[in-house]
């Protein structure tokens, strides 16, 4: 299960509770197939704390539908925004390589 870390740059804010930090666990899901129902995408656990850095109940935070979504929302722009970046980052290396006729990464599709 993948994890993340929340910073006071990522500026996540939860309702009632205001920015949070610390650590999200995540689960990408899974598509369904004929034997297997499949899993959706979500947030497993978490362990964030306050602007004041008071430790956060878990449980306030995955059971309360507002501050759930609000926590979905935020750490799936973060990690659509670091795919973007990463994206990015190897469209620019192919253009690059093929600037000087190396083509050799184009055939790893």
């Amino acid at each position: 299960m993948p994890t993340m870390t929340l910073t006071t740059e990522d500026a996540v804010t939860l309702p009632g509770m205001g920015m949070v930090t610390g650590t999200v666990a995540y689960s990408n899901g899974c598509s369904a197939t004929r034997e297997d129902p499949g899993e959706e995408a979500g947030i497993e656990d978490v362990s964030l704390r306050d602007a004041f850095g008071t430790d956060l109940d878990p449980e306030m935070i995955l059971e309360d539908v507002a501050r759930h979504t609000a926590l979905e929302a935020a750490v799936w722009e973060i990690l659509s925004t670091q795919d973007a970046a990463d994206y990015a980052a190897y469209a620019a290396d192919l253009e690059a390589m093929a600037a000087v006729g190396d083509h050799r990464d184009h055939h790893y599709w």
